[in-house]
């Protein structure tokens, strides 16, 4: 067991990466994955996603700096702050299938909310319920709605998001419309967040929706000039990615090592920034890394097609065998001091709820769009 505490985050690197890359297939030299944004290899990549979310927030919750000297416990330190690269992939993916479907699939509008709003609003509604629940057993009060559920920030975002999507591409056809309409509506998240004082993490990948639908527009344009010069971008991509990072988290460091002049709210933005590249050059970087690589296997397709579900129930479960509830508010009577059996019974937990309430989602979303006729 102590062996397991010492390497815990080797460990989990280790299952993680395997998930993504067991049964990949590497193309050969001058030739290319052509399903490379296919909906299989981009649910496959979105399964690894999901597994690392589950690794972040444990560590957000076990591992982090910020928390009291009392709850923290090592071990998975090197997830702490990965959350808004994975999260920029989810949006990137997100945008580009929203546009792929709008142009592929004549029927893409008909019942859209139903399709589109079901799979979310009920596993939302369902851990809502739950949070609200476990924040009355132990006596914890949260003034703002929209914090009861600490995950659900996500939902909000991607509402507003489809909400633009429908108001730019539904009535009129012309792309440019519907580009500036998500635009708009990405903007005006930000500035919402910004005049309600929410955290980083509710805007600082607010831009890769619309990346993705741009990308996905001009997608032959994108394939063609990474395919030119191909290692290049693959380097300069993950360079970006690392430089955008440590700005985004360790601004102050680099402040410290290199003697500059910057007050804080300069620091402050630098870290936006950092964030903000680094989310558009980790999605870039992915969609590079596919076309070279072909992903899939049981395991990340299986967590890809429960993306949205796992996402916001193994949130209520962090909690509850984690050290404390809902934002340090109340210690957890159920804690599990182990890291590496904690994140086990979190992923042992949410699995298979996630699962069930992705069969509710479809029952329900089947009956609501099914023809009338039929």
């Amino acid at each position: 067991m102590d062996f397991l505490i010492k390497y815990s985050n080797l460990i989990w690197l280790i299952i993680w990466f395997a998930v993504l890359l067991v049964g990949a297939k590497v193309c050969g030299l001058k030739k290319w994955n052509e399903d490379a944004m296919s909906f299989n290899q981009t649910k496959a990549i979105l399964g690894f996603c999901a597994f690392g979310i589950v690794l972040h927030h444990c560590a957000e919750h076990r591992s982090a700096f910020w928390l009291p000297q009392y709850y923290i416990r090592p071990g998975l330190e090197k997830y702490i702050l990965i959350g808004h690269l994975l999260v920029a992939i989810f949006l990137f993916y997100s945008g580009y299938g929203m546009y792929k479907s709008a142009k592929n699939n004549v029927h893409s509008f008909d019942k859209y909310f139903a399709k589109r709003y079901i799979p979310i609003l009920i596993p939302f509604a369902v851990t809502y319920a739950a949070f609200l629940i476990l924040a009355k057993i132990y006596k914890v009060h949260q003034k703002d709605i929209l914090d009861r559920h600490p995950y659900a920030w996500y939902v909000y975002f991607i509402l507003v998001l489809y909400l633009a999507f429908w108001l730019g591409f539904r009535f009129i056809k012309k792309d440019w419309f519907g580009i500036l309409i998500v635009a708009v509506g990405s903007f005006a998240w930000v500035f919402w967040c910004l005049r309600t004082g929410r955290g980083t993490w509710w805007y600082n990948t607010s831009q890769m929706f619309l990346v993705g639908i741009l990308v996905a527009k001009f997608e032959k344009g994108f394939v063609w000039l990474f395919k030119k010069l191909y290692v290049l971008w693959l380097i300069l991509f993950a360079v970006v990615t690392y430089l955008g990072y440590q700005v985004g988290y360790n601004m102050w460091g680099i402040v410290q090592n290199y003697n500059l002049q910057m007050n804080e709210v300069q620091v402050a933005n630098w870290q936006i920034f950092g964030q903000l590249i680094s989310s558009l050059s980790v999605a870039l970087l992915a969609m590079t890394v596919s076309l070279k690589v072909r992903i899939g296997n049981p395991v990340n397709r299986f967590l890809g097609t429960i993306t949205l579900e796992l996402y916001l129930i193994h949130g209520l479960f962090v909690e509850i065998f984690g050290p404390y509830i809902i934002v340090e508010r109340a210690m957890s009577k159920t804690a599990i001091k182990n890291n590496f059996l904690y994140v086990i019974v979190v992923f042992a937990v949410s699995v298979p709820l996630a699962y069930l309430m992705g069969l509710l989602d479809k029952r329900i979303k089947n009956m609501l769009t099914k023809p009338k006729n039929s």
